[in-house]
């Protein structure tokens, strides 16, 4: 595609989960390892179930100063913050609703240039929080998700079914979105089996 920069505002939402313990909340959610934010500004994960089944996909953002934006099916919003809350009685890190407008740019090396680059291919290109990079033209949503399921990418509640796919069906390991020597997460137990069991009967593609 062209390079070109689309709104994803109407589908994906941000949640701001911030304090000194942040970063221990988050780290015994996510199917990623969140010490890997020391090193590059963003992350691909997946919050899981007990049963180790999608509850949410997500990219993270570190802002700095134990603070993290979340990513988030906008649909899946309410139940996301509660399953946050649900998590943080003990924790007691503060979570909040980020009223932020996201964009990607996509179609060429030029829309690497700034933003957040999507950590799961770079022909996804680039995140954007705020605002869009002036110098490249808007096109329909339609285009993006075009291109995303071109490379077998699946995002949200729209190519996700919730509470029913597992993480490799939707090529997490592939995506950089899972750690395998990170400690304890929820779901971590079926994501290790099937890891190392090597058995995988269907995927995205």
């Amino acid at each position: 595609p062209s390079p070109s920069v689309v709104d994803l505002t109407e589908r994906r939402a941000l949640v701001e989960v911030s304090g000194e313990q942040s970063f221990k909340l988050l780290q015994g959610l996510v199917t990623n390892d969140m010490a890997r934010l020391e090193d590059t500004p963003s992350i691909y994960t997946h919050i899981l179930n007990v049963r180790g089944r999608i509850m949410f996909d997500n990219l993270l953002y570190n802002v700095g100063s134990n603070r993290y934006l979340v990513e988030v099916d906008r649909s899946l919003l309410p139940i996301f913050t509660k399953t946050l809350k649900m998590y943080n009685i003990r924790t007691r890190a503060t979570i909040s609703l980020v009223e932020e407008p996201i964009f990607v740019s996509f179609g060429g090396e030029e829309t690497l240039k700034e933003g957040y680059k999507d950590p799961r291919l770079p022909d996804l290109g680039c995140r954007h929080i705020g605002a869009p990079p002036p110098s490249l033209s808007t096109v329909s949503i339609d285009h993006y998700d075009k291109w995303r399921i071109q490379l077998g990418v699946g995002e949200g509640s729209r190519d996700i079914t919730v509470d029913k796919d597992f993480p490799f069906e939707h090529n997490l390991d592939y995506l950089n979105g899972v750690s395998f020597s990170k400690g304890c997460y929820i779901g971590q137990e079926f994501t290790a089996r099937t890891h190392h069991d090597g058995e995988t009967r269907k995927r995205v593609v």
